[in-house]
């Protein structure tokens, strides 16, 4: 028609849109795409469609409330439009380059814990991973450069603290990645994952999160460095051991001390400590005392020994019992009442808490007779 009607030539791109509106035509050539023997003709389509656009003066933000993608919500990655509008960007700030644009400007209304889950599930996508990865990167630099937050900042906007499985989701992910932009270019500033963490989760809470999270393959390597920097990070902070038995609220579990997951933990930073602290003399035994009578702990630990999880930790802090008591200055209980206190009566011969018993009886009255 061109070569015949020179006075009068079209375009093919003219001739749809005298057939359907931008919004329908644009679908179309979309799904044309997808189709391997129309993907040619619809890129360019979709060119000249752009240009088009160009050539009236719309703004990217102009396309994207002509699409209705402004509407589109929680699901507007799913659009596949989306591509088209990104498309158009790249084609306006190329001819307007004192005017660019970004992808972020068009979905900065969305609150950031909010876009950070669509944006997570777009880079699932193959049509949408490009886009997704640009407005993350946006994002990132409107965090980092325009409103300076810090990691602890963005893990309370994205709210971190309230989600499942921690070091699993996909968002806690996304944030480490974000501490380090952070740390890179704030090296003076520079923060760590334990760092914030320790702000977002009381002690006890952190110390069960890093437990549990290492029973999962998944996360067990992490959560396992995290519960090292977690002892260090401690230690850093002046904590002394009698201080972290508080904050783990251990004297909350009564009788069932050593059942608990973060006995084992403080007993792994009593040890943490005395090896990085060797002039600070303190002793698990010594903070035990300082938190239970005599008889409680005594009978406490006697039963802990009768129960194979805990047997061994048990046994030991018996031996560091009867060793303090015998180096007391005064109150050092006697022969008759340690038996009454490791419930010895009725024990074997060879039951392990009447040897222990046997041997302090020596010592005390080697000492005292």
């Amino acid at each position: 028609f061109n070569a015949k009607h020179p006075n009068q030539q079209t375009t093919l791109i003219k001739t749809l849109t005298s057939h359907y509106d931008d919004v329908a035509l644009a679908k179309i050539i979309e799904g044309a795409k997808q189709i391997p023997t129309t993907a040619t003709m619809a890129k360019r389509l979709q060119t000249e469609q752009l240009y088009r656009w160009l050539l009236q003066q719309k703004k990217p933000e102009d396309i994207f409330t002509l699409m209705k993608l402004d509407k589109a919500g929680e699901q507007l990655f799913k659009d596949p439009l989306v591509v088209t509008w990104a498309k158009y960007v790249d084609v306006y700030n190329k001819a307007n380059p004192n005017q660019k644009t970004t992808l972020f400007s068009a979905v900065k209304t969305y609150n950031d814990e909010t876009l950070a889950q669509m944006l997570l599930a777009a880079k699932s996508a193959p049509n949408m991973e490009k886009i997704a990865v640009r407005i993350q990167a946006d994002l990132t630099n409107v965090w980092l450069f325009d409103l300076k937050k810090t990691p602890n900042d963005v893990f309370r906007v994205l709210k971190l603290k309230d989600k499942e499985q921690l070091l699993e989701n996909p968002i806690f992910i996304s944030w480490v990645k974000y501490l380090d932009d952070f740390n890179a270019i704030n090296p003076q500033n520079a923060e760590t994952v334990i760092s914030t963490l320790a702000k977002q989760y009381s002690s006890a809470k952190l110390g069960t999160l890093l437990i549990e999270a290492q029973k999962n393959p998944t996360t067990a390597k992490q959560a396992k460095q995290l519960y090292r920097d977690m002892l260090k990070n401690w230690l850093e902070n002046g904590n002394t051991p009698s201080y972290v038995f508080k904050r783990l609220q251990l004297p909350a579990t009564g009788d069932n001390l050593l059942d608990s997951p973060l006995f084992t933990t403080w007993l792994e930073y009593v040890s943490y400590f005395r090896k990085k602290r060797p002039r600070q003399k303190t002793s698990a035994i010594s903070i035990l005392s300082e938190n239970y009578k005599d008889d409680v702990l005594a009978k406490m630990l006697v039963n802990a020994r009768d129960v194979p999880k805990t047997e061994t930790t048990a046994a030991g802090l018996l031996d560091s019992l009867t060793i303090g008591w015998m180096h007391r200055k005064h109150d050092v209980p006697t022969p008759a009442t340690v038996y009454k206190w490791f419930l010895v009566d009725g024990t074997p011969e060879d039951d392990a808490v009447r040897k222990l018993y046997n041997s302090y009886k020596v010592l005390y009255d080697m000492k005292y007779t």
